[in-house]
């Protein structure tokens, strides 16, 4: 007897198929530090923003990436940053670009896909 078992993966974990998708960094960054960012983390958006304990920046993946920070005793989000980008999940990188210049980070996944390491490209 043969059996065959296909796990669907949710959508984004991994980091594939992430438009659409949301994720939660928790550093503070602005249009100027995301250029000097040499690693950091994003964990899948699972809880919604009003759930949050500690400030965050929330990373909103859809035609366009859009950053904004949210504060957890008001839960008011700010837009911090919007930018296109460039998603290869086969060379596994994501590159930022901005309007004179670009950022290109290497990724990998953890065992569950909910948490996503990045490091700065090397130029």
């Amino acid at each position: 007897m043969n059996l065959s078992i296909c796990a669907q993966v949710p959508e984004g974990r991994y980091f594939e198929n992430i438009e659409g998708t949301k994720w939660l960094a928790s550093i503070s960054i602005d249009s100027e530090t995301i250029s000097e960012l040499k690693d950091f983390g994003l964990s899948i958006m699972e809880a919604e923003p009003d759930r949050l304990n500690s400030n965050s920046s929330i990373w909103s993946f859809n035609e366009t990436l859009k950053i904004e920070s949210i504060d957890a005793k008001t839960k008011q989000k700010t837009l911090v940053l919007e930018c296109k980008y460039v998603h290869d999940d086969s060379s596994r990188t994501l590159k930022l670009l901005f309007d004179n210049h670009a950022s290109e980070f290497t990724y990998t996944s953890a065992s569950t896909g909910a948490y996503i390491g990045f490091r700065k490209k090397k130029e």
